[in-house]
């Protein structure tokens, strides 16, 4: 499936001799490669495979070769894994479709075959949307491209690692001295650790846009068009800025404020996550206060977190079963109420004991505590409740350990430091904390956690936007926690003729597919011909929270109502196939792997 290139030796003997012009390198050797595309690799999907029977005979994957350094291309080649689902009609091809599932980190191969299936086949039960024509044309037109960008999956890829014991049993809910200067060690390591590794500055959002329109050159098409979630929507804009002339149509859904800096998207989100937590979740929780017995009003069950034990507190947030992943979906906004109570429990356990209990004794204690008494809820919430004492108890006795990052966290973290620099000081990022901890109660001092703050130097800056820009697509939720769109209407004014697809009262962390026309339609018309709505922005409706029949806005708590006696009501959702609800998983995963990365994980 690979296909080897000249030796380096050869090629920076050709660029010596000016094969590429006085000041420019030739890069012949790159774009007039063969590309052997093949079969994939049944192991690439072999637990999916049934499901993408449909699409298995268009699959193929492929190996291109990339310079490590595209400033300077005759040191070395890398290889990056290339997946695509061919068009359905190649006498109808229009081109291509290159997807990107967010992170920075994330593998795009999966997500490029899913969203085959989806284009290919809405309304089949693997999928689980209504059928569109649009999207059938869509299909037959063009090619869905997915790559596993540099570091990552199929490409060669990025660790990092030191045998320096870093603090590991700090606190996102302790505002002293101490604490703060444990997160902020913690934070310095992994920069250093990062740093340390010689590929790490060849890990950013300007080499891998020059890889995706390398991938486009290879296909053989003048442009790029593009879907990008999440981090995609940062890539998708720069690549848009840095080549408007190959620019295609350009689809960015959960939008990162890519008109600013990676300081700018972090300092939006301790607000955001907070706001979809208290206004959202909560209000959830109050206006079914028949089902939960939390609180009536959205401040009264504030006051059940606020009154956690800080460990306890920190492992319902942060821990294996953390409520920070569930406010990346509507369909997980149920469980933020169950897992308070669990967490209620877990902390009357906790009190009940004189001296601190080993582990073994607190678990025993936490299993045998009544919960409700329904059979199967006590059931849920004595399995939530275990997890989070669990995390406590490891949070509260974790030694200082070696730094260990994998692949993706790794390159998440080369990215966001290597593409815009960090300004102010190390004192100001604490007295920053501070003043998060004391305005949004839910994540604390979480976001002192910043490598980038210990950074030597970024290796790229966010280019500029051009005159000759395209029209660019936005699709955004109106209480998206980890991209807000505060930041996504901020980045949307600097684009010039783009266009946005606005679900106000919506918290999912990215939109297409929504299963509704207003959402879909227009996004698949652009995908499919680049036309373009009239107005600016295009409001569309929310589907509403599980259990419930209406959509409330958010921090209403008024009419409760009874969502049901026993669990299971968070399946109470929209209706979406085991693919589709796969594929939206993992692109909301690899956002809250990158936020989720610290200051807390069970290891």
């Amino acid at each position: 499936m690979r296909k080897s290139l000249w030796p380096t030796v050869l090629l920076a003997f050709l660029i010596a001799c000016g094969g590429g012009g006085p000041d420019e390198p030739d890069l012949s050797v790159f774009t007039e490669q063969t590309v052997a595309w093949e079969s994939c690799d049944a192991q690439l999907f072999e637990e999916d495979k049934e499901a993408l029977a449909p699409i298995l005979e268009r699959l193929e994957c492929a190996t291109v070769q990339t310079p490590l350094d595209w400033e300077n291309p005759e040191l070395e080649s890398v290889n990056l894994g290339v997946l695509r689902v061919r068009a359905a009609d190649p006498a109808k091809r229009k081109g291509a479709i290159a997807l990107n599932p967010g992170g920075p980190g994330g593998d795009g191969l999966f997500i490029a075959a899913i969203f085959g299936l989806i284009f290919a086949e809405p309304d089949s039960e693997r999928v689980g949307l209504p059928e569109r024509a649009s999207f059938a044309e869509i299909s037959e037109s063009y090619d869905i491209i997915g790559s596993s960008p540099r570091g990552v999956g199929e490409s060669f890829r990025l660790y990092c690692g030191s045998n320096r014991l870093a603090p590991a049993n700090y606190s996102a809910y302790d505002t002293s001295e101490d604490n703060l200067d444990d997160i902020l060690l913690a934070a310095q390591y992994e920069a250093d650790a990062c740093q340390a590794n010689p590929l790490t500055k060849y890990i950013d959002t300007e080499q891998t846009a020059r890889d995706m329109d390398l991938i486009r050159q290879l296909l053989g098409d003048e442009k790029l068009n593009y879907l990008g979630f999440s981090y995609g929507s940062w890539l998708g804009a720069w690549y848009a800025k840095l080549f408007p002339g190959q620019a295609g149509n350009i689809v960015l859904d959960g939008n990162l404020i890519f008109s600013g800096t990676w300081q700018d998207v972090f300092e939006l989100d301790a607000n955001s996550f907070n706001r979809a937590f208290e206004d959202v979740a909560l209000a959830y929780v109050a206006r079914n206060n028949t089902f939960y017995g939390l609180g009536e009003t959205q401040a009264a069950v504030l006051e059940r977190f606020v009154a956690l034990p800080n460990r306890v507190k920190e492992a319902y947030v942060f821990g294996s079963v953390g409520v920070f992943g569930d406010l990346y979906s509507s369909g997980s906004i149920p469980l933020v109420g169950l897992k308070l109570l669990s967490a209620q429990g877990a902390a009357e356990v906790l009190a009940s004991f004189e001296d601190p209990p080993g582990l073994g004794e607190l678990l025993d204690a936490v299993e045998a505590y009544s919960y409700a008494e329904d059979e199967e809820l006590n059931a849920e919430l004595a399995s939530y409740a275990f997890d989070i004492a669990f995390d406590a108890y490891i949070f509260e006795n974790a030694a200082p350990a070696p730094v260990e990052i994998t692949s993706f966290g790794a390159v998440y973290q080369a990215i966001v430091c290597n593409d815009t620099a960090w300004s102010g000081s190390l004192e100001e990022l604490k007295a920053g904390a501070r003043v998060d901890a004391e305005t949004y109660p839910l994540l604390g001092v979480y976001f002192a956690y910043q490598p980038c703050a210990h950074w030597s130097q970024a290796t790229t800056s966010n280019p500029a936007v051009p005159s000759d820009i395209p029209p660019v697509m936005m699709v955004q939720n109106g209480y998206d926690a980890p991209t807000p769109a505060e930041g996504a209407f901020e980045a949307f004014e600097t684009l010039p003729d783009a266009r946005m697809v606005y679900v106000e009262n919506e918290v999912t962390h990215t939109t297409f597919p929504y299963g509704t026309d207003c959402v879909d339609e227009t996004v698949a018309a652009y995908l499919l011909n680049g036309a373009l709505p009239e107005n600016a922005v295009s409001n569309c409706e929310a589907l509403p929270l599980p259990g419930e029949d209406q959509v409330y806005p958010p921090g209403t708590t008024l009419s409760p109502q009874m969502l049901g006696a026993t669990s299971g009501i968070a399946s109470r959702g929209r209706p979406e196939g085991p693919l589709l609800t796969k594929v939206k998983a993992m692109i909301r995963e690899n956002a809250a792997n990158f936020y989720g990365h610290s200051p807390r994980r069970p290891q």
